[in-house]
């Protein structure tokens, strides 16, 4: 049988131990902070929003302004933009979000491509354009939003 010399004993380990444990962690949060604010990351997303107009105002013009070959250097702007914002939202810690909702942005920007690269001598129907136009801005609209009630760092 355990008596109360045993209890005591075995509390007292169980707190050294712990305190051992947690003594190499000192530096690591219980609990991580969340991702802070960061405005190159929403001036980022405004500069897409601002190529994906161009690109796609130019994709409703009349043929032959439409096509795709004459608008290959707006998508690998686009294309460039959205690379860069993804890199700034890497450099926020613990930012998945953010980072995968821009990759959501390069993944529909991609497919959107294809598409209009697949109708090389056509123009695309301007609902098709319009509609992407409204994805992608609200997509962006969504990040931006979740980008702003992020914790100011100070």
């Amino acid at each position: 049988m355990f008596t109360n010399a045993h209890h005591s004993r075995g509390r007292a380990l169980f707190a050294l131990a712990m305190t051992a444990a947690l003594g190499g962690c000192a530096d690591i949060p219980i609990i991580a902070s969340p991702p802070h604010f960061d405005q190159k990351t929403i001036d980022g997303l405004n500069t897409v929003k601002k190529e994906t107009h161009s690109l796609l105002g130019n994709l409703q013009r009349p043929a032959p302004d439409c096509l795709y070959a004459n608008n290959t250097i707006g998508f690998d702007a686009l294309v460039a933009d959205i690379a860069s914002v993804k890199a700034q939202a890497n450099t926020v810690a613990r930012n998945m979000h953010t980072v995968a909702g821009i990759g959501d942005l390069a993944d529909s920007a991609e497919h959107f491509r294809g598409a209009a690269s697949a109708g090389a001598t056509t123009c695309l129907p301007a609902n098709i354009v319009k509609n992407q136009q409204s994805a992608m801005d609200r997509a962006i609209d969504r990040l931006v939003a979740y980008e702003q009630k992020k914790p100011k760092v100070t």
